[in-house]
C-alpha cells in the first residue's frame, strides 16, 4: 500500500484547519468559557437581590405613608402640637399617662399637677417643665412595666423619684408615689 502524499497546498490547508481548530478550542476555553461562569455567578446574585430588593420597595412604600401622615399631622389644624396651646396639651398627655397605667395593669389612686400652668415659663430644655405627684397602687412588676412605658412613651414625661410602701391589707399591691417631669410646648407668640 502506497502512503498518501499531500500536496504543499493540502498540507496549507491541512495546517490552516488545525490551526483554525485550535483557536476556537482556545477562543471557548480562554473566553467564553469564563464569561459564562461569570454569567452563572451574577444570575445566581440577581436571584437572591430580587426578593430583597422587592422588600426594600415595600419598605419603601411603607415609608412614604409614614412621611405622608406625619406631613398630615403637622399641616392639619389643631393636632400639631406646636400649635396647641400649653392648657390643651395637658388633658391629652394626662390620659396619655392613665391609659398607660391601665396597659400595664396600675391601679391610678390620684395623678395631680404640682403647678398653675399660667406661672410655668419654659426652662433650659426651652419647654414648659411641669412636675406632677401621682400615687399608684401595683405589684413590683407592673409597677416596672409602668414605668418602663413611661420613660419610652412619645410623650415628653421624665420619671423623677418615687417611693413604694406596703399595703396591709394586700400582700400582692403596693402603694407608690411617683414623681413625674412633664413637658410641655410653650405657646406660640
Amino acid at each position: 500500500m502506497k502512503t498518501p502524499t499531500l500536496t504543499p497546498v493540502q498540507q496549507r490547508q491541512l495546517l490552516l484547519g488545525v490551526l483554525g481548530a485550535l483557536a476556537v478550542v482556545a477562543w471557548w476555553l480562554f473566553l467564553l468559557a469564563p464569561q459564562q461562569r461569570a454569567l452563572a455567578e451574577r444570575g445566581a446574585l440577581l436571584r437572591t437581590l430580587r426578593p430583597q430588593v422587592a422588600e426594600l420597595r415595600q419598605q419603601l412604600d411603607g415609608l412614604s405613608a409614614v412621611e405622608a401622615e406625619i406631613a398630615r399631622l403637622t399641616t392639619e389644624p389643631g393636632l400639631s402640637t406646636h400649635a396647641r396651646r400649653p392648657e390643651e396639651q395637658l388633658p391629652d398627655l394626662l390620659q396619655a399617662i392613665t391609659q398607660m397605667a391601665q396597659g400595664a395593669r396600675v391601679r391610678l389612686v390620684a395623678l395631680k399637677p404640682k403647678l398653675d400652668l399660667g406661672g410655668l415659663t419654659p426652662g433650659p430644655s426651652g419647654y414648659l417643665e411641669l412636675p406632677v405627684a401621682m400615687q399608684v397602687s401595683a405589684g413590683y412588676h407592673e409597677l416596672g412595666q409602668f414605668i418602663d412605658a413611661l420613660e419610652r412613651s412619645p410623650q415628653l414625661v421624665r420619671v423623677g423619684e418615687f417611693e413604694i410602701g406596703p399595703t396591709p391589707e394586700d400582700l400582692w399591691h403596693h402603694q407608690a408615689v411617683i414623681m413625674l417631669q412633664v413637658y410641655l410646648v410653650p405657646a406660640a407668640a
